[in-house]
């Protein structure tokens, strides 16, 4: 991770923090980093030196348009003055760590559940307050829907990882039964 990248990351948590909008940026961030990851194309335009800055920074205003309005706006804007919109990705994951640490400061720690079908909100409660119990701490719960874990779930929280799923029980009941000589 450059220097530059985590001075950015910082710099608009900071600024989050004081404007009071630190989950709007965090969301908004987050769409257009995952839009950069899914988008081949996209994401070569504003991080490769194949345009102009001035046209990236049209290229990125015309398809994304940020919910907090000026703060992640005029951010973007500083990173195309600054020719930085290449370290857009790393300024992400530097503004990640940021936001998981001003969480932490507040009590706060970050899960994702992933199941194959959605959760009903009966059972992301009792996760919550599971995982809540466990780390002592309030859990922000993000959950995704992967068909491909066929079942169960698989929680992420921090670098812990607990995988229940029935893709993954599949896959070591089947490791164990070729191992089996006969």
């Amino acid at each position: 991770m450059s220097t530059v990248a985590n001075r950015y990351g910082k710099a608009l948590m900071e600024a989050a923090e004081e404007a009071g909008c630190v989950p709007e940026v965090r969301r908004s961030f987050g769409a257009l980093a995952e839009a950069l990851k899914e988008h081949a194309d996209f994401r070569a335009l504003i991080t490769k030196d194949l345009i102009p800055e001035e046209e990236k920074e049209k290229l990125l205003f015309s398809v994304f348009e940020p919910e907090d309005g000026s703060l992640m706006g005029g951010f973007l804007r500083t990173l195309a003055d600054h020719r930085r919109l290449s370290c857009l990705p790393e300024i992400h994951e530097a503004f990640l760590r940021c936001h998981t640490e001003y969480l932490k400061a507040q009590g706060i720690l970050e899960a994702e559940a992933v199941t194959a079908v959605p959760l009903t909100d009966a059972e992301t409660e009792a996760l919550t307050e599971a995982l809540s119990r466990k780390h002592g701490m309030k859990i922000l719960l993000t959950k995704r829907v992967d068909p491909a874990i066929l079942g169960g779930i698989v929680v992420f929280v921090g670098s812990e990882v607990q995988d229940c799923s029935v893709k993954t029980r599949y896959e070591s009941l089947k490791r164990h039964l070729k191992s089996i000589q006969l």
